[in-house]
This record gives C-alpha cells, structure tokens and sequence, in this order.
C-alpha cells in the first residue's frame, strides 16, 4: 500500500497507470482517514496527529531545480543510511553528548517498479509512485524545547515584523546570532570533517530546536540522496555502509543526484553551496537588513567558528582535503537546471565568503 500525494493521483496515476487500474494491477483504495499538512518543501506532509511519522511522496514537478519524484533506489537506501547515520553517532560522544544532533530518520520506503511496463510508459512513470516515512521532530524534543525550519529564521509576517523579532529583544541581536551560528555550524564541519560526509542541508533540510528561542541544537533530514562522501576520507566509523547503486538511466534524468563520488571537490562543495552559500548566507543578509550586524563581520564569526573547531581537533587528516577556505566554490546553476535537462552536472564557480584565512592562514577576513 502506497501514499499519493491528491495532485500527483489526479495528474500522473491516474493519466500515466489507467491501463494498469483498469486490469487491476495498480488498485486505488480510496481516501485516507489521516489528515497531513504539507511541508514547504511541498510533497513532505505532516501528520496532524504528531505521534505519526512524516510522509515523503513524489509530486512530478520541477520545483527549484529538479523534478521531485523519488527514484526506487534512494528510497531503498533510505534507512540504510539513516541507521549508519545513527551508528556513527552512537560511536561519537562529541556528536551525541554536546552537539546533541538529531538526525530525523527515514524508518521505511516503498517504490512502485513494474519491469512489464513498456520503455516508454517506464520512463513516465520512474520514481513517480512512492514514499518514505520519516520519524517525527516531536519525538525528539525534551523538557522545554521547540522546533522551527530554518526557513522561518528569515520569514516575516504581513506586516514585515521578523519571525525571531521577539527573541532578538530578549537575547540581543549579536548575542543570539553568534549562538545561532555555533549550533548550526559545528555539527555541519564535524560530520564533514571527522567523519568525511556532507549534508545537502538547505534551509527545507534543517531544523532549530531552541528554548524559549535560544538556539541549543539541530535536527538534519532528507538523507536518502541528500548526503555525499569520497569513500577513502570516511572515519573508520562511517567506512561500513552498502548502497544500492545508481541505475544508469537515473544518471540521464539526475546526473545531479549520487551520494558516492571520487572527486573531494564535489563533497566539500556540496555542504558549501546547500550549507553556506544558500542556507546561512541567506540568514546572515536577513539579519544584516533587520538588525544592522554586518555581513562581513558575521562571516568572520563562521569563519572563526570553523577555525575553533580545527584547533580542537588538529589531528584531523580531511582540512587538506575539505578546504572551507578556498577562494572559490563550486555551486549549482539552479535556473539553468530548471530550463534545460539534468544529464550531466551544471555547475559554476562563484567568491567563497570564507575565502580567506583557514588554520595555517594569519590573514583575517578583516585585513582585505
């Protein structure tokens, strides 16, 4: 039994399958007595009743930059990643006890592949019936805590009023934003750097957990392709995980879409552009609009975070090979991908924020 999103029925199931309904391979069911309210991300639906997991169904649109169907073999290894992903954490006591990450798992999928189709009806239907059921954010929280997407973070209301208005006055705009930016950043380098996995973590694929607005930890999400690595820089707590591989036709549709890669570049730049060029960049401007904090100097305040951390941790072999410091980075061509196929990658190179400075490196961002 799968979940289809109303539109993706009506549009796609019941244009693309009405052969398969009429000879009853493909049944409807009918209506579900269950009521969900869509996330931003549009086809992740939360339930009402906050005891139940998050449903993930494919909508065939192109929404920013991709078709959002769900290929069969990432939601096959959805919870294979999601239980390496939480074996690394139980081996990690600076990821588990003071970071305090959660990683909201992907606990089963299912994925419609009928092989009788003919090659022209598969193509139509690839990854367009599915679903992942993903653990729920109020099964995480403790005592006081609260969780917001980061999305909100740079929201405001109708009458221009900020999301985080409230908290800015009872914090103080740079005392909330520094705290802000440690909790955000620290898990993101530490996954990155000690165990060699970066996270495709835009705004849609994080979460503040905070009390009574105080930022104390996040919960990361969307990992059935929404993680990468170079095998060789994994930590030995990460180097045991068995995917189910890419099938060469998902690699005509998404050429962008793999979690394996020989090129370091392409790990490192894959928490860059999600991470910092499109999820904190975009904080750091709205926080500079509507509280004055130079955008500068709250890159310098990343830039030291960062470099906190590379002093805590100097016997780390992956800052060679995930240098955060270099002038330029690799980011997608978003519109570009929107207007023309997904064969092969689109990507540019574009001025790194950080690009100054690093662990070996006496020049501050404030000397340019």
């Amino acid at each position: 039994m799968i979940p289809v999103h109303p539109w993706q029925f009506e549009h796609v199931i019941q244009v693309d399958l009405a052969e398969e309904r009429l000879n009853g391979t493909v049944l409807w069911l009918g209506e579900s007595d269950e009521l969900y309210h869509p996330q931003q991300s549009i086809r992740t639906m939360s339930p009402i009743d906050t005891t139940k997991y998050y449903l993930k169904v494919p909508i065939s649109i192109t929404n920013t930059s991709t078709k959002r169907v769900l290929a069969p073999h990432t939601i096959e290894n959805a919870a294979q990643i999601t239980d390496w992903l939480k074996q690394i954490q139980q081996q990690d006591m600076y990821l588990k006890d003071e970071l305090k990450t959660v990683f909201l798992g992907e606990v089963l999928g299912q994925s419609y592949l009928n092989t009788q189709l003919s090659p022209y009806k598969q193509t139509q239907v690839y990854g367009a019936l599915g679903v992942i059921w993903r653990e729920n954010i109020y099964h995480m929280l403790i005592d006081e805590e609260d969780a917001i997407p980061f999305n909100a973070l740079y929201a405001s209301d109708k009458d221009g009023v900020p999301f985080i208005e409230n908290w800015i006055k009872q914090y103080g705009s740079e005392a909330w934003t520094k705290q802000f930016l440690a909790v955000a950043i620290r898990p993101m380098i530490h996954m990155l750097y000690y165990h060699g996995i970066a996270f495709e973590s835009h705004a849609q694929n994080m979460m503040l957990i905070h009390e009574n607005g105080w930022p104390t930890r996040i919960a990361l999400k969307d990992f059935h392709d929404g993680v990468r690595f170079k095998r060789e820089h994994l930590s030995e707590a990460a180097s045991h995980l068995t995917l189910k591989p890419m099938p060469e036709a998902h690699k005509k549709v998404n050429s962008n879409s793999f979690i394996e890669t020989d090129d370091e570049r392409l790990v490192r730049d894959f928490l860059h552009d999600a991470f910092f060029f499109i999820n904190i960049a975009e904080i750091i401007l709205f926080i500079e609009k509507q509280y004055g904090i130079d955008e500068e100097l709250q890159w310098q305040w990343v830039k030291g975070i960062i470099e906190a951390y590379q002093e805590a941790f100097p016997e780390l072999n992956n800052y060679q090979h995930f240098d955060l410091f270099e002038p330029t980075i690799q980011v997608e061509k978003l519109t570009t991908r929107r207007l023309l196929s997904d064969s092969e990658l689109r990507i540019h190179h574009v001025t790194n924020p950080l690009g100054v400075g690093g662990i070996n490196d006496a020049t501050t961002i404030s000397e340019t």
